[in-house]
């Protein structure tokens, strides 16, 4: 019988971000918004009645741009002829990373990448001055900040053809999905490290080699933000929540701190954050049955949107 096993480490965890002050918009449908275009043109959102649409705010200096727009267009290209739309909105919000103005960043992405798909003026997504369209994408798709508040560059939103938004994407999920690679880029695997379980035993996380030769799981690891000592974190997850997986040792996940199996997670599999830093509670990282880290998981991801993940490792 295969098992999943799940590694958890509580980590302590600040995140910091602004709140907006601007309630949001009620409107049913972002048919009721204007926006301005790149050229400085009124848009109204109407002229993407009965399609498809995919909103992302961008930034030029981003780590994850040349993924994003080439992927954005490639999607564009494939799907505009069946009713796809791409609105591609700058912000500046993020560590400065869209600071040209509008004429400049539609002569660098157009020159760069090829872009058709169509581009708006730069734009604030969180704070005081946050556009009515994106008060409203918050509101029915909020993410899991508080206010619903955009957490980096390159989120996305997915809006029917009735002009209801009915997903949210983000920072790091790719417009088209990855196709995992056979390569190994360095022979290091978490088999390598140790670890302290919630009971302070040292734990060689060799151990979990033996399950991924006998075809029984890949690992999942879950970090949460956590004020209590082990003994008080482990007899509250078990009594609550009935917890049959592995717990660990509370450690710190950014940082000078940072525990070696997390500066290895982190750099194979750095997602959006500079230095690859965890961005808040619950990142998950699936690794696979030779200790390979393979994917990296938001914390806005449920367990439950991994399963297909899970499920093409363990057929391995």
């Amino acid at each position: 019988m295969r098992k999943l096993f799940a590694l958890l480490f509580p980590s302590i965890l600040l995140v910091t971000y602004a709140l907006p002050n601007q309630r949001p918009s009620r409107d049913a449908d972002i048919y009721e918004f204007n926006v301005t275009d790149i050229d400085g043109n009124m848009v109204n959102m109407a002229r993407y009645r009965n399609l498809v649409c995919l909103i992302v705010n961008v930034a030029s200096n981003c780590a994850l741009v040349d993924v994003m727009y080439q992927q954005l267009q490639a999607l564009y290209d494939q799907h505009a002829a069946n009713g796809l739309r791409i609105l591609a909105f700058p912000c500046n919000q993020f560590f400065n990373m869209e600071p040209g103005t509008d004429e400049e960043i539609k002569r660098h992405v157009t020159a760069k990448y090829n872009v058709t798909f169509d581009l708006f003026h730069k734009i604030d997504v969180n704070g005081n001055e946050t556009i009515p369209l994106y008060q409203y994408l918050k509101e029915k798709q909020p993410g899991y900040l508080p206010n619903g508040q955009i957490e980096y560059n390159f989120v996305k939103f997915l809006v029917g053809r009735d002009g209801i938004p009915r997903e949210r994407h983000p920072p790091t999920t790719p417009p088209v999905p990855n196709r995992e690679s056979d390569s190994v880029t360095s022979e290091t695997s978490i088999y390598d490290f140790n670890a302290t379980d919630i009971d302070g035993n040292l734990v060689d996380l060799s151990k979990y080699r033996l399950i991924g030769q006998h075809n029984r799981s890949s690992l999942i690891d879950i970090i949460l933000k956590e004020p209590g000592t082990d003994k008080e974190i482990k007899q509250h997850v078990t009594d609550k929540y009935n917890i049959t997986f592995h717990l660990f040792h509370k450690i710190d996940v950014n940082g000078d701190r940072t525990i070696p199996l997390y500066r290895y997670l982190k750099e194979k599999l750095p997602g959006y954050q500079p230095n690859g830093a965890i961005e808040y509670n619950y990142v998950k990282f699936l690794i696979d049955r030779k200790g390979i880290p393979r994917e990296r998981f938001p914390s806005s991801t449920p367990p439950m949107k991994m399963e297909n993940s899970i499920q093409r490792m363990l057929s391995q």
